[in-house]
């Protein structure tokens, strides 16, 4: 079973560094906040 792993501010630039890490593979990385709810964006 994957782990859930909450990101705040997550994107897809920061995504595809988290999918490097050696752990990715065992990981689900998934959005707490998204960048666009922190600036304020819609």
């Amino acid at each position: 079973m994957k782990k859930q792993v909450f990101v705040i501010g997550l994107d897809d630039f920061n995504l595809k560094k988290l999918h490097r890490l050696h752990e990715a593979s065992e990981c689900d990385f998934l959005p707490a906040l998204r960048i666009d709810e922190i600036r304020g964006g819609e």
